[in-house]
């Protein structure tokens, strides 16, 4: 039955380019049932997929596949289960991850873009880092005092546009050997205290990742 699903997913993978499909998952339900997780760089389309479904069905009719009966499914992948395929990201760009690094390093993130050489890195992880930057809360000035002594309103003239936190500066480019691309550029959400949650920008390389899961939001 093994050599058979390999001889199937050979026959998958062979095909499925004509379609602008790839495949991302294949496994063995029960004894005799083999199920394929399709998936496409553009939102998946229903009609291509099923259209798939028939002409695998028919080259399996027409093919040499032996006597032993079996059933095949060719399925989207669903929300649930973690892209394997660097390809599948670029339509989720803007889309929030819980991700696990195969350090075992957990976390949510949202996927800003990919990246696929250093001079896009510098590029694109500029302006992120802009809007990161401008995004974030700067210190205001102390209010106005209502009743206080002449002295106490010239401090506070004197000193009524002076920030006295200290300002968050722009994310240095991170330095990336080039057998570690492409990447996930990415903006990694890290809680504090309260409901409060801050971002860090990160390019995380795609061989670094083990599960990428999308995180469904029902707000």
């Amino acid at each position: 039955m093994k050599e058979l699903f390999a001889k199937i997913s050979d026959l998958i993978r062979n095909e499925c380019v004509s379609f602008q499909l790839f495949l991302t998952g294949s496994e063995i339900e029960g004894d005799s049932n083999f199920i394929f997780y399709m998936d496409s760089e553009e939102p998946l389309n229903m009609k291509t997929l099923t259209e798939f479904t028939r002409h695998i069905s028919v080259l399996i009719d027409e093919g040499n596949f032996g006597d032993i009966p079996f059933t095949f499914e060719v399925s989207s992948p669903g929300a649930d289960r973690p892209l394997t395929d660097v390809r599948q990201y670029g339509k989720h760009i803007g889309r929030k991850f819980q991700i696990t690094t195969i350090d075992g390093e957990e976390f949510e993130a949202q996927l800003i873009n990919l990246i696929n050489n250093q001079t896009s890195l510098i590029a694109e992880w500029n302006i992120a880092a802009q809007i990161q930057l401008s995004a974030q809360v700067k210190a205001k000035p102390k209010a106005k005092p209502k009743h206080t002594r002449f002295e106490e309103q010239e401090k506070y003239a004197d000193n009524r546009n002076q920030v006295h936190a200290p300002q968050p500066k722009l994310a240095t480019v991170p330095e990336i050997a080039n057998g570690d691309f492409p990447l996930l550029l990415m903006n990694k959400i890290i809680p504090v205290k309260g409901k409060k949650v801050n971002h860090e920008l990160m390019a995380l390389p795609f061989n670094q990742v083990k599960n990428a899961i999308i995180i469904i939001s029902f707000k």
